[in-house]
């Protein structure tokens, strides 16, 4: 009797390499697959526009990541149109070295939604449009493409970038795992920039086992650095201390205090700390200027070679939707300006050395779990607590309505991934919380 068809959607990546090796599926089978996927879905069918352009060598990441190919890489701006960059930006060149075939560039809100003073709707950008929530609803972003096309199974996984809250935010909202690793833990190299002190790649996954196993693939440190404990059921986790603060909790999280007790955790009671000194606004406004100078003068065929070039040429473009450029237009002086050095020594003190280091030292943490993120009060915000120290940050899809996704969020100190991803795992495995999507009928 045959074999039943190999079924290749919401399949995990450990699933893929195991119908790959037993011959249950090809790699054309696979790239055909999420290729008609996304011609089904992305301008027709549901009308996601989560995928700025398809190339047959494929796996979705977002379109501020260079891939020295037949794509081009833009922020999802038409300034860049055209431009040639020099090499594969480094997790590229990891994955395309580990065997992946990359798929495509992921819509994003334009340059990261660092433009126009958050006027720019979440999502949306000029080459790109208006990325869909599936779910309805917002997208959030940065990385709202990446975050999609990871929910409607454009792609087996997708990568996005983090400044502040730009993958988990999307994520939380999609029903799938989002990890901003460690700043430093995964490479920057060829990523056009907002923040050298805050920028991160990290996965974007239907599952934690996928965004550990997607880590592992492009971060920058020795091999074995991943090592995760993935256990389940009673006992998983066993020793962890996991912080909680009823002010930054919602539904989701108020349950995943019995769900982490059950799995032999402990939760303490906490007061999270205000690392937000006022500073973050400055640190980018210098940062990006800066960055932004060296990245333009890495490419060949681009005509702007500054932030004021990209400025005048914005601004000329009825194609980039009049948004404006405010966040552009605050940016001052360069990296030696005292006004800077002061801004950034203070935030990472301040986020850092004296408060989530001295929050963790002191209630004896591993993680401490709360919203990811929270759109009405940056104060109680997580991400943005873990964008200003640097430190990683997820979020995994909770159980609750079994239509609109929920999430929970999970933070550490440098470092702490792999302790991450072993409570998100077990958490998974005993709620599991993904909602699928249900996008438009008679098709794929």
């Amino acid at each position: 009797m045959p074999s039943p068809p190999f079924q290749i959607l919401e399949a995990t990546v450990a699933q893929l390499r195991s119908a790959l090796d037993n011959e249950q599926v090809t790699s054309l089978e696979l790239v055909q697959f999420y290729l008609a996927r996304i011609k089904a879905h992305n301008l027709e069918g549901s009308a996601l526009h989560a995928v700025i352009e398809t190339n047959p060598d494929a796996e979705a990441l977002a379109d501020n990541m260079a891939t020295k190919d037949k794509m081009q890489t833009t922020a999802g701006s038409w300034l860049l149109d055209g431009s040639i960059v020099p090499r594969d930006a480094g997790v590229v060149s990891r994955l395309r070295e580990a065997g992946a075939v990359i798929l495509g560039k992921a819509n994003m809100t334009e340059w990261a939604n660092w433009c126009a003073g958050g006027v720019m709707p979440d999502g949306w950008s000029g080459r790109g449009g208006q990325t869909k929530n599936p779910f309805g609803g917002t997208t959030s972003g940065s990385s709202s493409g990446s975050a999609v096309c990871a929910t409607a199974n454009f792609a087996a996984v997708t990568l996005g970038t983090e400044t502040d809250g730009s993958i988990v935010s999307p994520s939380c909202l999609m029903s799938v795992v989002g990890l901003k690793p460690t700043v430093g833990l995964t490479s920057r190299s060829g990523v056009i920039p907002i923040s050298g002190s805050q920028d991160s790649v990290g996965p974007i996954t239907r599952c934690v086992e996928d965004a550990a196993a997607l880590l592992d693939v492009i971060c920058g440190v020795d091999e074995g650095f991943l090592y995760v404990v993935f256990e389940e059921g009673g006992g998983a986790l066993d020793g962890i201390r996991i912080g909680f603060d009823a002010s930054m909790a919602d539904e989701a999280c108020f349950a995943s205090v019995d769900v982490f007790k059950k799995l032999g955790a402990t939760v303490v009671d906490v007061v999270f700390p205000d690392v937000d000194q006022g500073t973050t606004r400055t640190v980018f406004s210098y940062e990006f200027k800066a960055g932004i100078k060296d990245y333009l003068g890495q490419l060949e065929n681009c005509p702007y070679k500054t932030l004021e070039d990209l400025v005048v040429a914005n601004a000329k473009d009825s194609r980039e939707g009049n948004w404006g450029t405010h966040d552009w237009d605050c940016t001052v002086g360069d990296l030696d300006d005292p006004v800077y050095r002061d801004a950034i020594d203070l935030q990472l003190k301040s986020a850092r050395e004296n408060g989530l280091d001295k929050f963790f030292k002191e209630n004896q943490l591993d993680a401490f779990v709360g919203k990811p993120t929270d759109f009405d009060n940056v104060c109680l915000d997580m991400a943005h607590a873990a964008a200003m120290s640097g430190y990683p940050v997820m979020t995994v899809p909770a159980p609750g309505d079994k239509t609109i996704p929920s999430a929970i969020g999970l933070i550490g100190l440098a470092w702490s991934e792999p302790t991450l991803l072993q409570i998100g795992y077990a958490y998974e495995q005993e709620t599991h919380g993904r909602v699928v999507p249900v996008l438009s009928e008679g098709t794929l």
